[in-house]
Formats: C-alpha cells, sequence, structure tokens
C-alpha cells in the first residue's frame, strides 16, 4: 500500500477544500488495510487450469469500475480487474461525456466525497479534458500494487462451480485464462458481466408500462476553432436565467438548435452543453438519436452512422447561428455513443421514483445523491420531463445486491433503481460512490465469511460498513427534508400516480396537489394510469370503457364523478344508478367527504381516486 501517495492526496484535498470553503470529510488512511487476506478458494480442488485467483474480481473500465477496484485494493484486497477497453475511463473517456452532473448538498456542498472527490479534484472542474481524465484513472489503478489490471480483452463470461459464481475466464490475444475470485463487481455500463451470470433485469421503461422504450442516445463530437469568450459572454448577456457559461462550460441556444431540421426521422438535436478541452476545442452534447438498443450492437452502428451522415449539416448549421462557433469545424466524434439506459437490475431492493421525491434516508444508506429525476425524451414525439429535483436522497445497499447472488453487486447506472429514479442515480458520482462502498462490503464479506446478502441483512455489518466508508472520506450524514404532499391524506394516490411516471413538479417541484382538477385532466390520466398499470401486470388493459365519449366539461365534480364511475361499473351493478354510485362499495368513505361537501374535486383526491379505480377494475374477475 502506497500510504504516502494517499496521505499527498489527503492534504490536497483538504487544501483545496479549505480555499473552496468546503469542509471535506477527514481521511483516515489507518482505515486502510494492507493486503492480509488470501483468496477463499483451494482452486486444485476447482479446476486445475486455473491462472490466478484473488479476493475481489472487477469487471469493466467505467468511473465505477475503478472506483470499486480501487476501493477494494485500498481495503487490503488482491484484486483482479478487466476490461475489453483499452483505456480506463469509458463514458468520461470513450463517450467524451466530459461534463460531470453533480450531486450537491442544499448548502451548496459536493454530496459525493471520497474516491470521487479525489478523481474531480485532479480534473479541470466540472467540464473537462477527457485527455485529463485518462491519465487520472491510469495514474489511480497503476498507484495501487494491489491491483491486476487486463485491458483489451475480447471478451469476459463468468465461470460456475456447482451453481456457484467462482471466477471468470479471460478471452485475449486467442488465449483464454481462468480468474477465480471470492467476490465480484459488476462495473460495466450494461452490467455485461451480471447479465452472463444470470441476474434477472427488467429493461429500458418497461417497469412502468412503456415496453420497447428508453431514454435517447447521444453522440458527442468536438469541434475547434471555437471562439470560448464570445460565446460566454453572449450566453451571459442574453437575458435568459436558463442560459449561461464560465470557463469551462457553456449551455444554452435551444432556440437556435430547434430551428435546425433534421435529415433523418431517427435524429434531432437540442440546446448545446458545450465543455472546454484544450485550445480552442470543446465537445458539445446535443444530438438525440431514438430508437437505438442498447444491447444490439448493429442497432447501435447505425445511430453512429447516421450521427455521422448528419454531423455536417448540424455543424453547418452552428456555424450559422451560434455566436463564436462560426469558424468551427469538426475534428472528431466519440467513439461510443452516451447511451443513458439499458437495464435495471433486480435487487433486494429497487430503489424507486417515491424514494427520491420524498427524500429516503435509508438505514443502510452507502451513497448521498441529488441529482434531478431528468428523464430525457424517448422518441420524437415524447418529450422529456424533470419528474422532481430532490433535496437529498440516500441509495441503500440492498440496491447494487443482486436478488439471487450471495458474491456479486452491480454498480453504476444498471443497478437495482426503477427506470424513473435511475433519471436522478444514474450520474457518475452517485455510481462511483456505490461503487467504493461495494469496495469496502467485499472486505468485511471476507473478514466475516458471509455473502453481500447477509451484510444487507444485519445493521451491525451495514452499521461498520458505514464506519469505514466515513473514514475513508465519504459523506453519510443522517437528514430529514419535508416534502410536498407528506401530509395528505391522499398520499397514497400521490404515489401511485408517481410510480407509473405520471407526476411532474419540474426544477422547482411544483405538483399543484391542492389546485382544482379539471375532468378531462382526471380522464386523461385516468386512462394513461390504466394503461401503464395493466401493461406492467398483465400486458391486457382491464379498463376498455370509452370514457373520453363521454364528453364532459369543467371541473371535477361530483355529478361528473358519478358520471364517470357510472360508465366503469354500472354494467356489474345494474341495481346502483348513476347519483348512487358514490356511496357504493367503489370508493373508499374517508374520501366521501371531499367530493359530497367540495364543490370541485383537487388534484390530490383525483390521484388517489384513480388509484382506487384501477385496483377496483384489477379485482373484479
Amino acid at each position: 500500500m502506497k500510504r504516502l501517495f494517499i496521505s499527498g492526496i489527503v492534504i490536497f484535498i483538504i487544501l483545496i477544500g479549505t480555499l473552496l470553503y468546503i469542509n471535506l470529510a477527514v481521511i483516515d488512511t489507518d482505515s486502510y488495510y494492507e493486503a492480509d487476506i488470501n483468496p477463499d478458494f483451494d482452486l486444485e480442488e476447482i479446476d486445475k487450469n486455473f491462472t490466478d485467483k484473488y479476493n475481489l474480481i472487477v469487471t469493466g473500465s467505467e468511473p465505477e469500475s475503478i472506483a470499486a477496484a480501487v476501493a477494494g485494493a485500498r481495503n487490503g484486497q488482491k484484486v483482479l480487474l478487466v476490461s475489453t477497453d483499452k483505456r480506463p475511463g469509458g463514458l468520461m473517456v470513450k463517450g467524451k461525456l466530459n461534463t460531470i452532473d453533480m450531486n450537491y448538498n442544499p448548502d451548496g456542498k459536493i454530496l459525493n466525497q471520497g474516491i470521487f472527490k479525489e478523481v474531480y479534484n485532479q480534473l479541470e472542474g466540472t467540464s473537462f479534458n477527457t485527455e485529463t481524465a485518462e491519465n487520472v484513472f491510469t495514474e489511480m489503478i497503476g498507484a495501487e500494487e494491489n491491483i491486476t489490471y487486463i485491458d483489451s480483452a475480447e471478451k469476459f463470461e463468468p465461470v460456475f462451480n456447482n451453481e456457484q459464481l467462482v471466477g471468470l475466464e479471460v478471452f485475449k490475444n486467442d488465449n483464454v485464462d481462468k480468474y477465480y475470485g471470492d467476490n465480484f463487481i459488476d462495473g460495466t455500463a450494461d452490467a455485461d458481466f451480471a447479465r452472463e451470470a444470470g441476474v434477472n433485469y427488467s429493461v429500458g421503461m418497461e417497469d412502468i408500462g412503456r415496453p420497447d422504450e428508453y431514454q435517447v442516445a447521444t453522440q458527442v463530437f468536438e469541434l475547434e476553432n471555437v471562439d470560448w469568450d464570445e460565446t460566454r459572454d453572449y450566453l451571459n448577456n442574453d437575458g435568459d436565467p436558463n442560459t449561461g457559461g464560465d470557463q469551462r462550460s457553456l449551455w444554452g441556444f435551444s432556440s437556435e438548435m430547434g430551428r435546425y431540421e433534421p435529415e433523418s426521422d431517427d435524429l434531432d438535436v437540442r440546446g448545446l452543453n458545450v465543455g472546454r478541452q484544450e485550445d480552442d476545442r470543446v465537445l458539445i452534447n446535443s444530438i438525440h438519436l431514438f430508437d437505438v438498443d442498447p444491447l444490439d450492437n448493429e442497432s447501435i452502428e447505425r445511430a453512429k452512422e447516421l450521427a455521422a451522415d448528419e454531423l455536417p449539416s448540424i455543424v453547418k448549421h452552428i456555424n450559422n447561428e451560434i455566436p463564436g462557433f462560426s469558424e468551427a469545424s469538426l475534428t472528431k466524434k466519440a467513439e461510443e455513443l452516451y447511451i443513458r439506459e439499458s437495464i435495471h437490475t433486480e435487487s433486494l431492493y429497487t430503489l424507486n421514483i417515491n424514494d427520491v421525491r420524498e427524500h429516503k434516508d435509508f438505514q443502510d444508506k452507502i451513497a448521498l445523491a441529488s441529482y434531478p429525476v431528468d428523464i430525457q425524451r424517448t422518441s420524437r414525439d415524447n418529450q422529456g420531463f424533470v419528474y422532481n429535483n430532490p433535496k437529498k436522497y440516500s441509495i441503500p445497499f440492498r440496491s447494487i445486491v443482486p436478488d439471487q447472488f450471495e458474491n456479486l453487486l452491480v454498480v453504476g447506472r444498471s443497478a437495482g433503481f426503477d427506470s424513473l429514479a435511475h433519471g436522478s442515480a444514474r450520474v457518475i458520482p452517485t455510481g462511483m460512490a456505490t461503487a467504493e462502498a461495494a469496495g469496502v462490503a467485499s472486505r468485511i464479506a471476507i473478514e466475516e465469511d458471509v455473502g453481500f446478502d447477509e451484510i444487507a441483512e444485519s445493521d451491525i455489518k451495514i452499521s461498520e460498513m458505514q464506519t469505514r466508508l466515513k473514514n475513508q472520506g465519504n459523506y453519510l450524514d443522517d437528514f430529514e427534508y419535508e416534502f410536498a404532499g407528506q401530509d395528505s391524506k391522499a398520499l397514497d394516490g400521490i404515489r401511485f400516480i408517481n410510480s407509473l411516471g405520471l407526476l411532474i413538479g419540474g426544477y422547482e417541484n411544483q405538483f399543484d396537489f391542492e389546485e382544482k382538477l379539471e375532468t378531462d385532466q382526471f380522464l386523461n390520466r385516468l386512462n394513461q394510469a390504466s394503461v401503464r398499470y395493466f401493461k406492467i401486470n398483465e400486458n391486457n388493459n382491464k379498463l376498455d370503457v370509452e370514457l373520453n365519449d363521454l364528453e364532459l366539461e369543467g371541473l371535477l365534480d361530483q355529478s361528473n364523478l358519478n358520471k364517470i364511475y357510472g360508465e366503469i361499473f354500472l354494467s356489474d351493478t345494474e341495481d346502483l344508478d348513476g347519483d348512487e354510485i358514490l356511496k357504493s362499495e367503489f370508493i373508499d368513505n374517508q374520501f366521501l367527504e371531499y367530493i359530497e361537501t367540495g364543490d370541485y374535486i383537487s388534484r390530490e383526491i383525483g390521484y388517489q381516486l384513480i388509484k382506487e379505480i384501477i385496483l377496483k377494475v384489477d379485482s373484479i374477475d
């Protein structure tokens, strides 16, 4: 263990934190370990054709993979890091996504410390030079004597012994080598190793009744000959609070790019997110590629070709429309697409959108997050939304533990987050924080001779993991925040609508729960909710009445609600007339007073009624 190197990093972090008025958690280097534990396998009894054995095997080149491997090594484990890429850094290097979506505390401090902050402090800022990132990751891996790094593998596959995951095979240069380990962490973007091992998972947005839908992919591209100062000054003086720029990042020009007419229906552009490289070079995140299957290489290659064909026209439009870019020219495209979403691992606990909106502080938290729930568009006709903007929430350890493995963890955007919570939890700082926790958890599992599932069930072991993470520089403070609707009697209905992706509050969390609800809004939400609910559960919408044919207008009141309930239920309740339907078994009595005594029905009560209608319909044979 290179303690002098670690101590130097600590001093550097503290000095920078002081200058920026950031109260960094103090890293206790004594909380790290020498390599004093041996892999728990007698390989001769399992397979003579082994190459080596490890305490921890980590797959991938993503920042999350590197954080997991480094954490494992610093916690005294013999670590093997395996990647199919030539260079470390994943999305930050090959994908050239050089702007980091950060998690901030309500007081403005950066939430994710530890290994993420160690990396961040060596970059140029929230937008960075991708070559710098590659060098930082390369040096970080090389500094750890406990890490063996294999890059450029053709592929790797899991190895089982009596249904127990015991290792992986690495295919490289016409050779096949087997490596055995106690524990495994998959940090690949699409959980490649875990999927090969047989974990259960959902795809895209199928968990909210939108099968075959994913957030758009993006081809990042680089331009040179950009006048940064001219562009920044224009954005900072255009009178638009949603645009701006600093020395490293520029954002804006939605209306200018909105005038671009794509040559292909499978592509569109949005306003420019610009990250600075060196000299007069910049990287741009603007292209939206629709209908890209992230698990299909042919689909990905087609999208790359589509972007390449369109880029000359896009650059010409930028030359003509964007101040400071009149002389800009295309220099390169990122090697890989920026894929926002692919799979969602089924874990011991799935972090859900209600956890995020309600600022859940889990007992088994391993990381903190606060990035807005930013769901990008899925098609040309389906615009994206910011669903809510949490002050802070936590990631539970259970969300990185696949539900049928005892020695495998999944970190990064494909961990156990539902497709809505994923819109916030997918960002790199969150992934690196959970990955660091995974490396620490592996050490504890070996010390205690237990599986990750047993750690998840033990308050004592969870507390020990949290203590070590804090000692190694991470924030895991307790917290409690109020959230919109928390005292509502209709909170169950609010949560139901939210879980289906139908509750949108934006950056300001404007849900307007007490606002009067129009009848057509109620019918629209009811139809959307029923379609999604029944696709999730049976793929057969039982609520098949044509409610829009009722031609109801105005606010949702008792009269209109009578007609709606009658249309839905009267065929099965011929003895009830429209005026009596609300006093029947089809509505919870605690909500009758809101309907009978008021002159209108609020959004929150409307959401509760939608839940009750759908569940009642579902219960009828």
